[in-house]
C-alpha cells in the first residue's frame, strides 16, 4: 500500500536524516566533505574526503609501532589519542548506531596473526542520544595490540594497518575516517 513504511524502512530513513543533519552541522562548522562522497560500500554508506587543513584539526591522532618480542613473534600496536571531550566509537555497535571502529592488517606471506586484536582498556558504554542506541566508546587514549607470528626467513617485515573509525563529542561528530599506517617490524 502506498504511504506505509515498514519498521526497517523507518529506521533506515531515521538514520539517513541523522546523517544529513550531521553533514549540515559539519559544513556549518567548517568541516570539508568532498564532492566525491558515495553512498555505497560502508555501513550507513558515507565516504568522505578531508582537506589537509581538517587533518591537522582531527580530534583523533593515530600512531603505530612494531616490535619483535622473540625470534619469530612480534607485536603491532596502534594508539588512538583523542582530543579533550572527543571519543572514538567501539568495535561492537548496533546497526542503528554510529560506524564502529574497524582495524585491518595486511602483511606479506610468512606472517600470520596470533590471537585476537586486544585493547588496553574496555570501552565505556552508554546510550548515545545522537543515535538513540546503546553504544560503546573510548576517550582519552586507547592502544590496540595485534600479535604476529613471523617466519624466520623473513627480514624487514612491513605491516599495513587500516583503521576506519568515527569520533564525536557532546555537540558534533566527524565523518567516518580512514587512516592508513605502515609499520616496520624491528
Amino acid at each position: 500500500m502506498a504511504g506505509k513504511v515498514t519498521l526497517k524502512e523507518g529506521k533506515k530513513m531515521k538514520k539517513i536524516l541523522k546523517w544529513a543533519m550531521w553533514l549540515v552541522l559539519v559544513a556549518l562548522l567548517g568541516g570539508s566533505v568532498s564532492a566525491q562522497n558515495s553512498l555505497k560500500g560502508h555501513r550507513g554508506g558515507l565516504q568522505s574526503g578531508i582537506s589537509a587543513l581538517d587533518k591537522e584539526q582531527m580530534p583523533v591522532k593515530w600512531t603505530a609501532k612494531g616490535k619483535m618480542i622473540s625470534e619469530t613473534e612480534a607485536t603491532v600496536t596502534l594508539t588512538a589519542t583523542m582530543g579533550e571531550g572527543w571519543h572514538l566509537y567501539g568495535m561492537n555497535i548496533p546497526a542503528d548506531g554510529p560506524e564502529p571502529t574497524k582495524i585491518t592488517f595486511s602483511y606479506p606471506k610468512g606472517v600470520k596473526t596470533e590471537g585476537a586484536l586486544t585493547a588496553d582498556k574496555a570501552p565505556e558504554r552508554k546510550t548515545d542520544e545522537m543515535f538513540g542506541s546503546q553504544t560503546e566508546y573510548w576517550s582519552g587514549k586507547v592502544t590496540f595490540t595485534r600479535r604476529l607470528k613471523i617466519d624466520k626467513s623473513l627480514k624487514d617485515v612491513t605491516v599495513k594497518c587500516t583503521v576506519r573509525y568515527m569520533s564525536c563529542n557532546d555537540v558534533t561528530c566527524r565523518p567516518p575516517q580512514t587512516t592508513e599506517l605502515e609499520v616496520k617490524i624491528k
